[in-house]
């Protein structure tokens, strides 16, 4: 009895399944870590000025810049900036002064903000926190094409 337990322990464990699992290429430790976090939307595995999906554009902001800084878009689709580190805003306005438009808030890393920009036209933004944009020059531009 006890050598067919065995026996039946050791097939069960040989038959498990052996499906592969796979990872994204560009995922670690510290990504792991990032979807962790409950207060967040996960958008997927981008690069900044890669797609996320058909329209979507994605801005990371870090290290007091948004990279890319200008980013060219159709009518319609949407940038999502992903803030990866530290504390920023992405506000509507140039040369660091607040315009009508889009405001994510105040917001620690990390965080996601989406906009949609539903006409052309170029739509300058900035860093509303502190002196970030004023001696840091954290800005960027949305130029959105018909």
């Amino acid at each position: 009895m006890r050598h067919a337990l065995l026996v039946t322990l050791f097939l069960a464990a040989c038959s498990s399944s052996s499906t592969p699992t796979t990872t994204d290429a560009g995922s670690d430790a510290a990504d792991d870590m990032g979807e962790m976090d409950m207060g967040t939307t996960d958008t997927g595995a981008v690069d900044a000025g890669g797609e996320t999906a058909p329209g979507e554009h994605v801005v990371t902001v870090s290290n007091f810049k948004y990279s890319p800084a200008t980013i060219t878009i159709k009518a319609g689709e949407t940038v999502t900036w992903n803030f990866t580190q530290g504390t920023h805003t992405v506000t509507s306005g140039a040369s660091c002064t607040k315009a009508p438009g889009f405001d994510s808030g105040l917001h620690n890393a990390p965080y996601t903000f989406k906009q949609t920009f539903p006409t052309a036209g170029t739509f300058d933004y900035f860093c509303d926190y502190m002196t970030h944009c004023t001696s840091r020059g954290q800005a960027g531009q949305v130029i959105v094409t018909p």
